[in-house]
């Protein structure tokens, strides 16, 4: 336990240079509020954002030959898995409730609300987007190195944006009306499937980095 938080603790403090990107989502997130964009969309796009950002990690990792100083810092190749995963979520959570916080404030000085169940759709949709994106990531990046896989990496990514540009178009979002009714009909059970499938997602994942990472 005390070899993972040590490498939480390293990620963070590897990653303290970046801090004012992941603030820039204060930025995005009021620009979304003034648009009056759906909060659900916005919290997938933060989703998306610190997704993106979490790849840097592997960057600076590779570009320093960190790999030497985990050693000396006695901590497992498991530790360094286990640690990275959980550093990259707690990124997702602190972003998800900075988001929320700030979306929360706007709606309330302009007179609106924002509900628990809104809360957990967004949650829910926004952890499930950000465990497919990492979750594909993540075990490339250790088995491959990110010059390697950097191009790789990018499918998942180029994949939801065509998911989003799919469920756009007109003749397609007819043709779901049925999930539409479905969510409509079965929201606890939705929102409780996504966020399970989301951990799942996480969980299966870190097993392939691990056993990558040690070949």
């Amino acid at each position: 336990m005390n070899g993972f938080s040590k490498m939480v603790k390293l990620d963070a403090f590897t990653m303290k240079s970046q801090l004012p990107s992941y603030l820039s989502l204060i930025l995005i997130t009021l620009m979304y509020c003034f648009m009056e964009m759906d909060f659900t969309f916005l919290c997938i796009t933060g989703a998306w954002f610190v997704a993106l950002m979490s790849s840097y990690i592997f960057v600076i990792q590779e570009k320093n030959n960190l790999d030497l100083l985990y050693g000396s810092v006695s901590v497992s190749r498991k530790d360094i898995v286990l640690g990275r995963y959980v550093y990259i979520f707690l990124t997702y959570l602190i972003s998800f409730i900075m988001i929320t916080v700030v979306a929360l404030g706007f709606m309330l000085y302009n007179g609106e609300t924002l509900s628990a169940y809104n809360i957990a759709v967004a949650f829910s949709s926004s952890v499930f987007v950000f465990s497919a994106i990492t979750g594909t990531q993540i075990p490339i990046y250790f088995k491959m190195g990110y010059t390697k896989a950097k191009m790789l990496a990018l499918i998942p990514f180029i994949a939801i944006i065509l998911l989003v540009m799919v469920v756009a178009v007109p003749s397609f979002v007819s043709a779901l009306s049925w999930a539409a009714e479905f969510f409509q009909s079965n929201k606890s059970a939705v929102i409780i499937g996504g966020i399970l499938l989301g951990f799942v997602i996480q969980y299966l994942s870190y097993r392939v980095s691990l056993a990558k990472y040690r070949k």
